[in-house]
């Protein structure tokens, strides 16, 4: 007897061998279904070459095409017999066409000669013999011949020729040959084209019968094997399979006769291991019950000394806990500290300031006391505007010492200052400025910075575009500064100590500008504060400089130069106010006022 494993491998040996015959004859089926598609379509092409082609055929020869009823074109003989039938009409046709075509020719070469002979003279025989050579035939009377068949051609009556001078027949011959000569050129002209067109025709329906005979004998030669393929289909689907199928059944029983003893076999195995197993499951738990109990005393154990450890860690946490607090004490002890000193050198500040401006009013009230007598209301407006600043209770200058912010009192003078004429309260006011600034700035502390700016705008200069382009304006700006410099040598000694000064400043301005932008692009913001500051200082000593008409030639270049890196730093400008230069001479006002424009456009945009 075979092994289970033996007669697994025959069962699906036959199995693979089913489902091949079956797949086989799927393929086939596919193949006669592809086949028998291929004959309809052939008919069908058939029957659409009957009735659309063959009349096309006709109609391009240009003759009436009669239909036949009731052909059945899946029938051969049939259908190559009727296109045959239409092959011989349309030739007799076209036979028939070709015989008038060659009547008329002939008819033409005879008028053409008969004209050629008109016109150099006149014979009666000589027309005659051109008429007998001709080869034509008198279709009203076949014994007409020579001139009398030359006047049925012309369609002239032979009276009109009897008893006639030579002059006076060559002069009608020669009216009326060139007319039917023009008529005839016509009727040439028709024959020709109806040649053509029965050609055409013809060899149109030629290729039909050509085609029509191809097709019948791919129809014949796949209906054939067709039949073939069924034949296959039938032998594998009746035969083979059948056969396979019974020798798989057979298999299957055996296999199902060997698994039921196998099945029984192991049963009994399974029944002895799961006695082995029981008593093996007795002796585990008996082991694991020891365990246990081992387990329990350790775990009894950890847990009192975990209790001792936790105890200790939450008497550590604890004096870590009072340590900390101690230390944020000490924290905020000190911030408050620092706060306090913060808040007093802001108060020092504020009382600087307000010495400065209440100086101001001092020295204008005694410098302006007849002027304020008659117009009191400039006067008033000042001194409310100071007021607004120094005020103890709440102005400008309290509020900045409690919150150590400065862009309100900023805000406020850069928005209100040009509308106080006079250098003396504008350069006070931007010297107050420059004070605040200096004093709520946060300079980068950098070792050697004019060195480390100069490095920075090095590294932006090797790079492409945007950086370039920031680098060389900068460098502009510091171009600018050093006229400045250049122009402070030529001043007096006070002035020029104060100018040269302002340069150092300056100078110190634009290396923090530039290394807090070491890494990245300025933005917007970083921007305008840098403009205000360096506006502020320019304009700081306007008093001083007042008396000197090329003080805002030299500066305006400098401005110019940060007006231009705002507009490379922000994309575009609009319209604003926000002074550049302070109050001067009309001469001044003129020369700064494009400067002035431009920046109030660029503050603008800044603060939108």
């Amino acid at each position: 007897m075979n092994s289970k494993e033996e007669l697994s491998r025959q069962h699906e040996d036959t199995q693979k061998q089913i489902d091949e015959q079956k797949e086989k004859s799927l393929q086939l089926q596919q193949l006669k279904t592809e086949m028998q598609k291929a004959v309809e379509t052939i008919n069908q092409e058939n029957k659409a070459i009957i009735e659309h082609k063959v009349p096309a055929a006709f109609n391009e020869a240009k003759v009436k095409f009669q239909p036949v009823e009731n052909l059945n074109t899946e029938k051969k003989q049939d259908v190559l017999d009727y296109i045959q039938k239409l092959l011989t009409d349309l030739s007799e046709k076209k036979q028939h066409s070709e015989k008038l075509h060659e009547n008329t020719k002939k008819r033409n070469e005879l008028l053409e000669q008969v004209h050629e002979h008109l016109k150099k003279g006149y014979n009666k025989k000589t027309l005659t013999d051109l008429t007998n050579k001709s080869g034509i035939v008198s279709i009203k009377n076949t014994d007409n011949t020579g001139f009398a068949l030359l006047l049925e051609l012309l369609g002239e009556p032979p009276s009109k020729y009897t008893w006639t001078l030579d002059s006076t027949d060559r002069d009608n011959l020669l009216k009326v040959v060139p007319q039917k000569i023009e008529a005839l050129a016509f009727t040439l002209a028709v024959d020709e084209q109806t040649k053509k067109e029965m050609a055409s025709g013809l060899k149109a329906l030629e290729q039909i019968q050509t085609k029509l005979v191809n097709n019948y004998d791919e129809h014949d030669k796949l209906s054939v094997e067709i039949v073939q393929l069924e034949e296959q289909i039938s032998q594998i689907e009746t035969v083979t399979v059948k056969e396979l199928t019974a020798q798989a059944e057979d298999l299957e029983r055996q296999i199902k006769e060997l698994e039921q003893q196998e099945q029984e076999k192991r049963e009994r195995e399974r029944r002895e291991e799961e006695k082995r197993e029981q008593e093996k499951e007795q002796r585990e738990r008996e082991r694991r019950e020891e365990e246990k109990r081992e387990q329990e005393k350790e775990q009894r154990e950890r847990e009192r000394r975990e209790l001792e450890k936790r105890e200790q860690e939450k008497e550590q946490r604890e004096r870590e806990r009072r340590e900390e607090e101690k230390r944020e004490q000490e924290k905020e002890h000190r911030k408050q500290e620092r706060r306090e000193q913060k808040m007093k050198e802001r108060g020092a500040l504020a009382a600087e300031l307000k010495k400065v401006l209440i100086e101001y009013i001092d020295g204008r009230k005694q410098h302006y006391s007849i002027k304020d007598v008659f117009l009191p209301g400039d006067k008033r407006a000042r001194e409310q505007f100071i007021g607004q600043i120094v005020n103890a209770k709440d102005g400008l200058l309290k509020e900045y010492v409690d919150s150590g912010n400065i862009d309100k009192m900023l805000n406020t003078i850069t928005a209100e200052i040009s509308s106080f004429n006079g250098i003396k309260m504008q350069a006070t006011l931007n010297r107050m400025v420059v004070k605040l600034i200096e004093a709520e700035a946060k300079p980068v502390e950098i070792e050697n910075l004019p060195a480390k700016a100069k490095q920075v705008l090095s590294l932006f200069e090797g790079k492409k575009g945007k950086s370039l382009e920031y680098a060389l304006k900068m460098k502009n700006i510091y171009t600018q500064i050093e006229g400045i410099n250049a122009y402070a040598n030529t001043l007096p000694e006070r002035e020029k100590k104060v100018i040269k000064q302002l340069v150092t400043a300056l100078k110190r301005d634009v290396d923090q500008f530039v290394c807090q932008n070491s890494k990245h692009f300025p933005s917007k913001e970083s921007y305008q504060k840098f403009k205000l500051t360096i506006k502020a200082r320019l304009h700081s000593h306007d008093d001083l400089m007042s008396g000197h008409t090329s003080w805002p030639d030299i500066i305006i270049n400098l401005l110019l130069s940060v007006i231009t890196l705002g507009k490379l730093i922000c994309s575009k400008a609009r319209t604003g106010r926000a002074s550049l230069f302070f109050d001067k001479t009309e001469d001044q006002k003129e020369i700064e006022a494009p400067v002035d424009l431009a920046l109030e456009n660029l503050g603008t945009f800044l603060a939108g």
